[in-house]
């Protein structure tokens, strides 16, 4: 049996990847539907302009995703390490 270090390694475990519920699934799928739909109907600086905010709203999901990951593990990692010290 492999450890958690090892699975990390060898790309078992994602930690950037989420899955997602059906439920979700189908939002970001008819999300990208409405947004290359709304795109298609625009054209010149007002496409330019959606196409600007839908990019910056993708950046700005990633790093949250970014910095809540790196705050759970640093709880996870103090949590661990207050119920080591109690014992």
């Amino acid at each position: 049996m492999k450890n958690i270090l090892e699975d990390l390694y060898f790309g078992e475990i994602q930690p950037n990847v989420m899955a997602l519920s059906e439920r979700q699934e189908i939002k970001a799928d008819v999300t990208e539907e409405n947004q290359k739909a709304l795109i298609k109907m625009l054209s010149g600086e007002e496409k330019e302009l959606l196409i600007d905010i839908i990019s910056s709203h993708e950046e700005m999901k990633s790093e949250i995703a970014v910095m809540n990951f790196t705050y759970g593990f640093k709880l996870g990692v103090r949590l661990a390490a207050e119920s080591i010290l109690v014992l």
